[in-house]
């Protein structure tokens, strides 16, 4: 690959995860390593499924049942996250990999459960790896969006939730 580059979907329309997901279906057909890291979500989806059954992606969740009311996220919800961050350091220090995805955690910072000191030291090791990295989730901070080389926008003009249930195969 060549430069690598710094990749945001945020906003608050539906599809920043299947946007990452399509990139990593692309870059499977390339042979690229990649590892997507999924915070917050819980229940079992497509891509999970898909994911599993293919070489070259390792895909890991850590969220628990459990939805964030009123902005507070709970004591067990914030363990299993720093798990995950914990667990994306190790990858980072012991994975070769081109593709980095870490779906929700633009939330995850907004959240204040991964630190900016954490994030700006995992866009310093994506860069000094050549690992491309892809954040997703809404509220992205500022300073990311600053350092970003690609920041995609989602936004709702539409949305039939408020009627439908979410759907096995659309939604998840």
């Amino acid at each position: 690959m060549e430069k690598v580059k710094l990749q945001i979907y945020t906003g608050e329309g539906k599809g920043k995860t299947s946007s990452a997901i399509g990139l990593c279906i692309r870059a499977l057909a390339y042979n690229n390593k990649i590892y997507f890291l999924q915070f917050l979500k819980f229940r079992e989806t497509g891509e999970e499924k898909t994911f599993k059954s293919l070489k070259n992606i390792t895909f890991k969740k850590f969220g628990i049942n459990e939805f964030i009311i009123n902005n507070k996220i709970t004591d067990k919800n914030k363990k299993i996250i720093r798990k995950g961050i914990d667990y994306l350091f190790n990858v980072l220090d012991t994975k070769k990999i081109n593709i980095l995805v870490l779906d929700e955690i633009n939330l995850v910072y907004f959240y204040k459960i991964i630190t900016k000191k954490e994030i700006n030291n995992i866009i310093k090791i994506c860069n000094k790896k050549n690992i491309e990295l892809i954040l997703t989730g809404r509220f992205a901070h500022k300073d990311l969006i600053k350092k970003a080389d690609l920041v995609t926008e989602f936004k709702e003009i539409k949305h039939y939730y408020k009627n439908t249930k979410a759907r096995e195969g659309i939604e998840y």
